[in-house]
């Protein structure tokens, strides 16, 4: 249709057909995790993210906040073995994060008790992470169950929130924060054609759909804390799996 593309409005993932693949999207949460990394935020994202893996488990032990190195395509099995291939890996000296990147809380073939083993190898503390689009509990199964899961949405929408108060930062990094800007765009309130798993829906039921959902997130956050409703992340969890545009419920 002459001048749909416009319409919809610019997004560098669409230009670059970027994020139609979990290596895509586990590359650009390896640029965030890194805490040398261009986009200039130190540990920032990471202490998000492991906020949110000890918020999916809150009666046990936190894990620390920060301290973290990343790897990614990491080998979990025996060296010699070409085995099990995890995602990414965060590591401290006391604690070792395996995590699965898939489009569902699903790890789709892996290994889960080999994922464990890994981050425990040193003796140390190991959890096992699901990162994904969305949460759906039916497919953890053969020790997934297990997984902590922790969603896209979620971690885009604390990440870009934190930023906001944060003008300086965005004064000298303007570029990487309109990369964030338009990742939030793909990912969170989903504009633009959304190509990830099987939903070809048109955009501007996405878009709507997104901006209901962000609306929702953000009217339920500023709830008492007294409220089972108010964690960022069973908010961001349940607007990933129901309340976007890419969910069994949102393409009925």
């Amino acid at each position: 249709m002459p001048g749909r593309s416009s319409e919809l409005g610019f997004n560098v993932f669409d230009v670059m057909h970027h994020g139609l693949h979990e290596k895509q999207i586990s590359n650009v949460f390896r640029w965030l995790l890194d805490a040398g990394g261009t986009h200039r935020m130190g540990d920032k994202f990471t202490r998000i993210f492991m906020d949110e893996v000890n918020r999916a488990r809150p009666s046990e032990v936190p894990f620390a906040l920060g301290g973290y190195w990343v790897r990614q395509e990491v080998n979990t099995s025996d060296p010699t073995d070409p085995g099990d291939i995890a995602d990414l890996v965060l590591e401290s000296e006391t604690s070792v994060v395996v995590i699965e990147n898939f489009v569902t809380s699903d790890g789709h073939g892996h290994d889960y008790d080999r994922y464990l083993a890994y981050g425990q190898r040193k003796g140390g503390r190991g959890v096992v992470v699901l990162l994904c689009r969305d949460e759906d509990p039916s497919l953890q199964t053969k020790g997934w169950q297990h997984a902590r899961v922790v969603t896209y949405a979620t971690l885009i929408t604390r990440l870009r929130e934190e930023l906001a108060s944060d003008g300086r930062w965005r004064r000298e990094n303007p570029e990487a924060y309109m990369f964030i800007e338009q990742l939030h765009r793909k990912f969170v309130r989903g504009e633009g054609p959304c190509r990830m798993g099987k939903c070809w829906i048109s955009s501007w039921r996405c878009a709507r759909r997104g901006r209901r959902a962000d609306t929702r997130y953000r009217a339920r956050l500023s709830q008492p804390s007294s409220s089972p409703t108010t964690s960022p992340s069973r908010l961001g969890n349940a607007l990933a799996r129901g309340e976007n545009c890419c969910s069994e419920s949102g393409r009925k």
